[in-house]
């Protein structure tokens, strides 16, 4: 349990040293093969010195001391990768491992130290891999022309010049390394800036489609905003439509009441002046009130006041009809007053025949009411007998 709780750990912390934030992408990508090359140096080093030790008898060298530069080099390129510094870490292991070599070079010769020369070109192979292309090419430059100078002018300083090698051939060795090298170095350098040029277009794309993508969400995100705005205006307008209708229904009952006014003159006695056009709405909601009214107030007689009716037309025909029956169907009277020259010849055109009391004023209606009122009220007091002499004069007739 305790190993596979600290594994996620070690891990987490491996992947830190061999991974680092770096501003190139590039270099970023090549962090851990950089990373990984000066390990295995240090490592293959240092198993070559502990090596040449045993092997000589302890006996300190200049190979140990070549092995001991190396290690060291592999430590200082190690710090400063861990450090963020890319470029100058793949330099100190690129310059440390020409100088070895150009070292192995002077002491042995180009010929009789031909191992160097490989060793040499795969110095250039990590330098234009690693660095940019103008700087891995300036020291691949340098070491080619130093190599050269070396097998021109330089003789080998601490070993002899083997039987048979000339000059000559050491030129020559050094005319094909130089040769080898370009080439070499030109095709990794061509490789280097096609992975760069290939690097470069694919942050274009990632920057165009982040580009992209920020646009888009900006556009959603003000789409979004609209609609919200456009939502909330169709709410307030549906607000506002809900509270006009309303309005409007409480206008029209008001408009209702005022162009039917149910009015008790008298008691028994109800007008009802219609006013204006009735219309189809307003007719079945007009006589309905009118009868409505006459019920609840126990009236005997319903006074139609046609005065402000300009136009009877077949709304306001079949209201008066359908009120004047419903209302002697009650027992009421049904009394018509201020019917117009054109009212009048509308409802003689149509042969209307209401069966209806009419007069031309309200007044006139209203006198005869009373009249008819106060013949009832005589006609309906009781006889009683005469006191004193009027009781007494048939009692005299009744004896005569």
């Amino acid at each position: 349990m305790a190993s596979q709780s600290l594994t996620p750990g070690w891990r987490s912390r491996w992947y830190n040293l061999t991974h680092r934030p770096i501003a190139d992408r590039l270099e970023q990508r090549l962090y851990p093969l950089l990373f990984y090359t000066a390990v295995a140096l240090g490592v293959i080093d240092l198993i070559g010195l502990v090596g040449t030790l045993l092997l000589q008898a302890l006996v300190w060298g200049i190979g140990q001391t070549l092995f001991s530069m190396i290690i060291a080099l592999s430590l200082v390129a190690l710090v400063l990768a861990h450090n963020g510094r890319f470029r100058a870490a793949a330099v100190t292991i690129v310059l440390g491992l020409l100088s070895i070599q150009m070292l192995g070079l002077l002491s042995g010769g180009l010929t009789q130290s031909s191992i160097m020369l490989p060793a040499m070109m795969t110095s250039f192979v990590f330098a234009g891999l690693m660095l940019r292309w103008r700087l891995a090419t300036l020291i691949s430059i340098s070491a080619i022309v130093t190599v050269v100078v070396i097998a021109l002018f330089v003789p080998p300083l601490l070993v002899p010049v083997a039987v048979g090698v000339t000059r000559m051939a050491e030129i020559g060795n050094a005319f094909v390394f130089a040769c080898v090298s370009a080439f070499v170095l030109t095709i990794v350098v061509a490789f280097r800036r096609a992975l760069e040029g290939e690097l470069n277009e694919t942050l274009a794309r990632e920057h165009d489609v982040r580009d992209a993508r920020d646009t888009l969400q900006q556009q959603v995100e003000a789409r979004t905003s609209e609609l919200r705005a456009a939502l909330a205006e169709s709410t307030d307008r549906a607000t506002q439509i809900t509270a006009t209708l309303a309005a409007l229904e409480q206008s029209e009952a008001t408009v209702q009441l005022l162009h039917v006014p149910l009015i008790p003159v008298m008691d028994g006695v109800l007008l009802a002046p219609l006013i204006g056009v009735i219309g189809q709405k307003r007719a079945a909601a007009t006589a309905h009130r009118i009868l409505d009214t006459l019920s609840a107030t126990h009236s005997h007689t319903l006074i139609l006041d046609l005065t402000s009716v300009t136009v009877l037309g077949v709304d306001e025909t079949d209201t008066i009809m359908h009120v004047a029956s419903a209302a002697r169907l009650m027992g009421s009277r049904v009394v018509l007053v201020g019917v117009g020259p054109e009212v009048a010849q509308h409802m003689a055109s149509v042969d209307l025949r209401l069966g209806l009391s009419t007069y031309a004023t309200l007044a006139q209606a209203t006198k005869r009411i009373l009249q008819s009122a106060g013949r009832n009220q005589v006609a309906n007091v009781p006889t009683t007998p005469r006191s004193g002499q009027d009781s007494a004069a048939p009692a005299d007739r009744t004896r005569a």
